[in-house]
């Protein structure tokens, strides 16, 4: 069941970034997060095959910004604790 969700979900992101390309990028909220942490790099490599660039996945993390990238990397992070 997890899988079909993430898969539904890695499916939803290929199309809405091609169609966010266009927005501008100050439409997204950010949110502040005085908290630091390490990305994991295997997760960076799965949004990457999404079709993302790293530097602006690296990017969008470090400034915790709410977009496909960072959702992407929230729900691979957090896979196992997904409760469907």
């Amino acid at each position: 069941m997890k899988n079909q969700i993430l898969v539904k979900f890695m499916i939803m992101l290929k199309v809405t970034r091609t169609n966010s390309r266009k927005k501008n990028k100050n439409n997204f909220k950010s949110i502040s997060n005085p908290n630091s942490f390490n990305i994991n790099e295997n997760f960076v490599k799965m949004i990457i095959d999404l079709g993302f660039i790293k530097e602006y996945i690296v990017k969008c993390l470090e400034k915790n910004e709410l977009n496909q990238a960072t959702a992407a990397y929230y729900l691979f992070s957090n896979y196992e604790n997904i409760k469907c």
